[in-house]
């Protein structure tokens, strides 16, 4: 998922989560990233089915609000992040970095609930500096490239 292979991750997870693994947590945690993987890769009715056949209510917050986020449900996210962080149960990095908060971090008030809960955001040279990941998909990876080239040259010019 970290890759952005969703093809790949769709097929192994897909498969993981149709069998019975070693502990429920991680038969959890397969089916919350398998739905991701559905999401990503544009099946939306896929993903919320997968989603949909489990009562996540019964599980802890880190998972709640996993599924939260990658239904796109930002009222539920919004009232569950000071609660996971509370709990010791979120790290800010981690916010940043989870696939499944994708959706949340385009959001334009994703900063201000990440401050209000954490007390602060990533710092803007830590978010700058992480790698930039390519979609090895051949229609987006053109278009991303440019998109880092075109970047690197606007702060080259207001480094000048």
């Amino acid at each position: 998922m970290k890759e952005r292979q969703y093809d790949a991750a769709e097929v192994i997870l897909g498969y993981a989560a149709k069998h019975h693994l070693k502990s429920e947590s991680t038969r959890l945690i397969a089916k919350v990233n398998y739905a991701q993987s559905l999401r990503w890769n544009g099946k939306k009715e896929e993903s919320d089915a997968v989603l949909e056949s489990h009562d996540w209510t019964t599980c802890n917050l880190l998972f709640q609000i996993c599924v939260a986020a990658v239904r796109d449900d930002t009222d539920t996210f919004k009232r569950l992040l000071p609660r996971v962080v509370a709990d010791g149960d979120l790290k800010i990095d981690e916010v940043y970095e989870w696939p499944a908060f994708m959706l949340m971090r385009k959001k334009d008030e994703f900063a201000t609930w990440v401050k209000d809960a954490f007390g602060s955001t990533l710092p803007q040279e830590l978010r700058e500096m992480r790698p930039k990941l390519i979609n090895t998909r051949h229609e987006s990876t053109i278009a991303l490239i440019r998109t880092i080239l075109d970047e690197a040259a606007e702060q080259s010019s207001v480094e000048e």
